[in-house]
């Protein structure tokens, strides 16, 4: 096993909440890199997928294998659930009982030497694996294509662009927004290190959740960013694209040049 890492966007790794079509799936995607950061294009790898109960070093509750061959940018994309030797029935899975977490491991050679890269929660519960078990169904919304005019960065936190406007009709569920898309990071000043990307809802900070990070100047990149929120009565609320750029501005920054095909998901959960 080489000194490799896995990202998706500049992650070390993360679960999409694009769930299969079918009841007993969920997708998995992920971009992998070697230690110095250069994709590792069109070349077998394994993955040990593992779901854990209760923490994150809680109880091995399911395993499987994956292999896979990454495409020219590094992709791979996984049916979590469809996998190989498989330790139990994925169905039977209690989705709804408690914390589930998912650990990762890679061998780079395709083999089955696999070094765990982390575990990490899944912090939005597959739902149609949850109905099936039981649970209730959620509300979702999705934006229309992402693509917007460029704008200027500074070191303070700026609005980008509104792009979901949504009807939640409960007060006691969270709202958890999933952004995928490319992204560019504009033109850098000379003492500029990168740019931040976040989500927020009514213009206020999400409850827990991640950034996207672009790091180099007029790149563009593939970033995932999930956001979750509690504590939004119902009603109506928007949610945006907000940036900030580190140690210097940034000019003509673009969500989804081109119009690629980005997408935010929004959706109320119980």
């Amino acid at each position: 096993m080489k000194n490799t890492v896995i990202t998706v966007g500049i992650f070390l790794f993360t679960i999409t909440t694009m769930w299969a079509q079918g009841p007993s799936a969920m997708k998995y995607q992920a971009v992998v890199r070697d230690a110095s950061g250069t994709i590792i294009a069109n070349q077998s790898v394994s993955f040990e997928i593992g779901i854990v109960a209760g923490a994150i070093d809680g109880t091995l509750t399911y395993t499987e294998s994956h292999s896979a061959v990454t495409n020219e940018y590094g992709l791979v994309n996984l049916n979590i659930g469809e996998g190989l030797n498989p330790s139990v029935d994925f169905s039977t899975i209690d989705w709804g009982a408690e914390d589930y977490f998912i650990r990762v491991g890679l061998d780079d050679s395709g083999g089955s030497n696999y070094t765990t890269l982390g575990t990490s929660q899944l912090l939005s519960v597959p739902y149609a694996l949850h109905a099936q078990s039981g649970g209730t169904m959620s509300n979702y919304w999705v934006s229309s294509g992402l693509n917007t005019a460029g704008r200027d960065a500074s070191e303070q936190w700026t609005k980008h662009d509104d792009h979901v406007t949504f009807e939640k009709e409960h007060d006691n569920t969270k709202i958890e927004v999933t952004l995928n898309s490319r992204f560019r990071g504009g033109t850098f000043d000379t003492d500029t290190r990168g740019v931040r990307f976040a989500i927020r809802i009514d213009d206020e900070e999400t409850t827990i959740g991640n950034q996207g990070v672009i790091r180099a100047s007029n790149f563009t990149e593939f970033l995932s960013i999930f956001s979750v929120f509690k504590g939004l009565g119902k009603g109506t609320h928007t949610v945006s694209i907000w940036l900030r750029s580190i140690g210097g501005p940034s000019a003509n920054i673009s969500v989804d040049p081109g119009g690629w095909g980005g997408r935010m998901i929004v959706k109320e959960t119980w």
